[in-house]
């Protein structure tokens, strides 16, 4: 005579034995290497209308874009390329006041009128001709020559230097 224990070990192995191993995959299913997706990202402008404009990458390198050749905390001497803070400014009647840019992660900045920054911000989508990806703190990253950098005897601090810019809109 089988031991009771013995005889529902046996029962439960047997059960167990009739389902599909777990680590195969479906009948048909065979393994594939699957290209990152393209970044879905947008930077929303407020004007002073009240307006809300989207862009998306291709949108916004539709305004003049510029290159620029610098070094950012995160970035060594590198080439960007992108459209100018104060030509998407000018475009949505935000030149004459105050404004705030938000990012993807909430951080949050706000540009007073007389700041040097609103000049010199280059708001880069891509970066020695790639096109700038959340990892690379993109798609959209405002840079400016390493020159002005606070860090460098200039007057425009860090705080600026905005990644993964989302929301721009009137300060207040």
């Amino acid at each position: 005579m089988v031991p009771p224990v013995l005889f529902r070990l046996l029962f439960v192995l047997t059960c167990l034995s009739t389902l599909p191993a777990l680590a195969d995959p479906p009948q048909g299913a065979v393994p594939v290497t699957l290209s990152p997706l393209p970044a879905t990202a947008t930077l929303s402008v407020t004007g002073a209308d009240g307006r809300t404009v989207t862009y998306d990458q291709a949108a916004l390198e539709t305004l003049p874009t510029y290159a620029l050749m610098t070094d950012t905390p995160w970035h060594a001497s590198t080439r960007f390329e992108g459209v100018l803070l104060s030509d998407l400014l000018e475009r949505h009647g935000l030149t004459r006041m105050a404004f705030e840019v938000v990012a993807e992660n909430d951080y949050a900045t706000i540009f007073d009128i007389g700041a040097a920054a609103r000049d010199a911000v280059l708001i880069a989508t891509r970066a020695d001709g790639d096109r700038l990806v959340l990892r690379d703190r993109g798609p959209f990253l405002f840079v400016v020559p390493a020159e002005l950098r606070e860090d460098r005897g200039g007057p425009v601090g860090e705080r600026y230097l905005v990644w993964m810019a989302a929301r721009i809109a009137a300060a207040g």
